[in-house]
């Protein structure tokens, strides 16, 4: 198991957060997200909102890693919830929108 790293960048745990539960009530904020994130990510709200609801309630956010590829910052989080723990990395642009998301069970 990772362990968790100095968390330097409460505001993205905090937009992590947000999204996170967005995801679960099956509402998003789209000027949090990249034009094509935003394109992708939007018809799957329904489906993404039924299965995070099987997840429980979030217990807790934990940074394990942050890198940098050209103009995106990386984000690699273990959010555990009371029935399954997800492994989740954010991608985000320079001005801060969502530009990935991707989730795997840990």
């Amino acid at each position: 198991m990772a362990k968790a790293i100095e968390d330097k960048e409460p505001n993205v745990t905090a937009l992590l957060r947000e999204v996170g539960e967005g995801i679960r009530a099956g509402k998003l904020e789209e000027a949090k997200f990249t034009p094509a994130m935003w394109t992708a990510l939007s018809p799957q709200i329904k489906d993404l909102q039924a299965a995070s609801g099987q997840d429980g309630e979030l217990k807790s956010v934990e940074l394990l890693a942050r890198w940098e590829e050209g103009d995106q910052k990386h984000y690699r989080y273990r959010m555990a919830r009371t029935r399954r723990t997800h492994l989740v990395t954010l991608v985000l642009d320079k001005e801060g929108r969502v530009a990935g998301l991707w989730a795997e069970e840990e």
